[in-house]
């Protein structure tokens, strides 16, 4: 398919667009490029500033009736598109006395008059500095100004006039993680391009280029026929991308007491016919890309003697991070705070750091499992001792962890069960009851044996009624086992991994035993994560209650996903690459933010005193 990108250019609430009539027009606009299909994006200006004319409105101020349908209108336009449309372009698009959309906001080296300030390199790695940069309180400004308006932020931010100073340009990366304008740094134009930058406040962002510019109204005809001429020089998979200012096509749109006539050879809609006529399909910039990078926390448990884990120990429905000390029986809890993307930056650190259990499973003889073993929506920590085979658990109260006496009294949920390190042990919900259980593979022979949790205790299953849930199955070490609910049922089932071959294989869990899929199709994936450099993980990414898989090759910094649809996997095609590459990174992925979609998580134990990373999914 021919991908092609349209961006509503400098829309504000003022100016060309301060008008009923207007603002009629624009939703007139928006009927149209529906009506062909046309995905479209709007660079939302957040305040209009007229000074010269005492002019100022801006989104959130809903009191004023103006504002508000502005708002009603932008949100209309929103749903003719994706339902992901609007972006923010600058927070006024004006310094002093200059008009919005036509004066500068940030540095620019041409410009002559009402001239904002540049801003210090001190900003880029000093946080004192960075908050109190002009910069910054720009970026800030505008999404503040979206959070009190009841207009969705969607994509990010396209800069103003497309200049800034290299030192603002950092500052402004580490605001958002998308920009919808050229890459600055230099790259592709007509591709996507993903910079795995590591900085003080932020680590990666991408640039969706618009490498067709725009049309000037002075000299509409000459840039209409270059866009043709050029997208007829395209390749068939390089993006063709441009912007358009919607006030132009005003002209060409008649009000009437019956409605209204929009002229066919108006510049916007002969653009159209001629990039479908070439066989292009206009496209979000989010079906272009599966996730965007987002909060980065540093100084946080550095070195390689902890292991980081995700679960959910006091919300529910959010994950954070669990830390266990290994050498002191240490446990942490590390709330996340990411509830305001797409602006990377919060007034708080993005994870806290919580102290719930101490001198508990102290030393390398202890491997951790966490899941909700009491069903009571707080994620618990078992332990299991693989030298005697025994099992206990510490159950969260939502604020800290406390070790469970078990049904025995003993603090032993299961005693002489998978004893030797030729066990894997897992945790699923294997028979759907809202409670955690135990999973254990031995690899030699290719069994699978559950014990269900009652609240209690850990109570070894019968399966069909030996106690093997599964025989023989993924047999031999070279599988790898992973536990999510890939046909959404409710039921924890298996995924094994073969990186030999790239295989994937699924059996699903009855509740009382777990089936191989089909005979007919017992592979899901074939070919796909090929290699002992990707490293496998489950989560739900696109937010459809079934479980994905992803690989990632560390190394690299590559990230891919295949989304499953209840009998197999499929691959999404956009490799989030390269994004926080490390040899000594170890990747988590864990819903953040409660919108049912599991983020990533690159944990660097040595970069910048240990070093946490996010990047949010946008895969629908």
């Amino acid at each position: 398919m021919r991908k092609a990108l349209i961006r509503l250019e400098d829309v504000g609430p003022g100016g060309p667009y301060y008008s009923y009539e207007n603002l009629r027009k624009l939703r007139i606009i928006g009927d149209y490029l529906q009506s062909e299909g046309v995905c479209f994006h709007i660079s939302l200006i957040p305040h209009y500033m007229d000074p010269p004319a005492g002019y100022s409105k801006s989104i959130d101020e809903l009191d004023d009736i103006f504002v508000r349908h502005f708002n009603e209108t932008i949100n209309y336009l929103n749903h003719c598109s994706s339902g992901k449309a609007v972006g923010m372009h600058g927070y006024t698009h004006q310094y002093k006395r200059s008009i919005s959309a036509v004066g500068d906001e940030f540095f620019s080296s041409d410009c002559i008059a009402d001239c904002p300030p540049d801003d210090s390199w001190e900003a880029s790695s000093d946080r004192e500095a960075f908050l109190s940069s002009y910069a910054s309180s720009r970026m800030k400004a505008g999404y503040e100004c979206f959070k009190q308006s009841n207009i969705p932020l969607s994509w990010g931010f396209s800069t103003p006039h497309y200049t800034a100073s290299a030192a603002q340009r950092e500052i402004m990366e580490a605001w958002s993680g998308i920009f919808y304008e050229n890459n600055p740094w230099g790259g592709g134009s007509t591709s996507v391009n993903i910079i795995d930058k590591e900085a003080a406040f932020y680590r990666g962002v991408i640039y969706i280029p618009t490498s067709l510019y725009y049309v000037d109204g002075l000299q509409a005809e000459k840039d209409i026929a270059r866009i043709i001429k050029t997208i007829d020089g395209y390749g068939e998979n390089e993006l063709a991308s441009f912007f358009y200012h919607p006030y132009l096509e005003f002209g060409f749109i008649e009000l009437t007491e019956s409605g209204y006539t929009y002229k066919e050879n108006s510049y916007l809609k002969r653009l159209i016919r001629a990039f479908k006529e070439r066989g292009y399909t206009f496209v979000s910039i989010l079906s272009l890309i599966d996730f965007v990078p987002s909060s980065r926390e540093t100084s946080f448990f550095s070195g390689i003697e902890k292991q980081i884990m995700t679960g959910s120990l006091i919300d529910t429905g959010k994950s954070g991070l669990v830390v266990w000390s290994i050498a002191n029986g240490y446990w942490y809890y590390c709330p996340c705070l990411l509830e305001n993307f797409p602006a990377r930056q919060a007034d708080k650190q993005v994870f806290g750091d919580i102290l719930m259990l101490s001198h508990w499973a102290v030393g390398t003889g202890w491997v951790p499992l966490i899941g909700d073993i009491d069903g009571d929506g707080y994620d618990d920590v078992v332990v299991w001792d693989f030298q005697h085979g025994q099992w206990q658990a510490a159950l969260s109260d939502s604020e800290r962890l406390i070790p469970h006496p078990g049904q025995a009294g003993d603090f032993i949920w299961l005693r002489d069960w998978a004893r030797g390190r030729e066990w894997h042990p897992l945790i699923g919900d294997f028979n759907g009851d809202g409670r955690a259980d135990l999973l254990v593979w031995y690899p030699s022979t290719g069994e699978w044996q559950v014990a269900l949790s009652n609240g209690n205790a850990f109570i070894p299953a019968p399966g069909p009624g030996d106690f093997i849930w599964l025989k023989p199955w993924a047999k031999g070490d070279e599988w790898v086992p992973l536990i999510g609910d890939f046909n959404g049922d409710g039921r924890d089932d298996i995924v094994v991994w073969n990186p030999n071959t790239g295989e994937w294989q699924v059996a699903f869990s009855e509740g009382d035993r777990f089936v191989p899929g089909p005979l007919e199709q017992p592979v899901w994936l074939n070919n796909w994560g090929r290699g002992g450099q990707w490293t496998p993980l489950v989560g739900d990414f696109n937010g459809d209650g079934k479980s994905d898989i992803l690989v990632v090759n560390r190394i690299l910094g590559d990230w891919q996903v295949a989304l499953s649809d209840g009998n197999r996997f499929k691959p999404t095609g956009n490799a989030h690459y390269p994004w926080s590459a490390d040899a000594d990174m170890q990747p988590l992925v864990a819903d953040l933010n409660k919108d049912g979609k599991s983020a990533l998580l690159a944990y660097h134990p040595f970069i910048r005193n240990g070093t946490i990373d996010v990047a949010v999914s946008v895969i629908e």
